[in-house]
């Protein structure tokens, strides 16, 4: 009889949700799996996070055109060009990064 002890290793073609990506399982022996490489960087994160700060601002800046007194109608209120102009221009080119760090690659 032998006094060494032999590992039972077992193999199986499904790994457990926490071992995907890691070089090491559990048990501490090394596995084959690769790290997961995500679709998305940093720099996708940072133009997303600009157009959608660029979409916020435009609603922001979309708000108002309250009339003062309800038997009064003030069409420079509503329709100025701070909300048919510079609000869509906000809306759009942040629209317009969102989709640019969508398919950056």
């Amino acid at each position: 009889m032998s006094d060494k002890k032999t590992k039972k290793v077992i193999t199986s073609k499904t790994q457990p949700r926490h071992q995907i990506g890691s070089k090491t399982n559990v048990k501490g022996q090394t596995s084959n799996l690769e790290p997961v490489q995500f679709i998305f960087n940093k720099k996708n994160f940072i133009f997303l996070g600009i157009g959608l700060l660029l979409m916020v601002i435009g609603f922001i800046l979309m708000a108002g055109g309250k009339m003062p007194s309800p038997d009064v109608w003030d069409p420079s209120l509503i329709y100025s060009k701070r909300i048919v102009i510079l609000s869509p221009l906000f809306l759009l080119s942040g629209l317009g990064i969102v989709a640019y760090s969508i398919f950056r690659k």
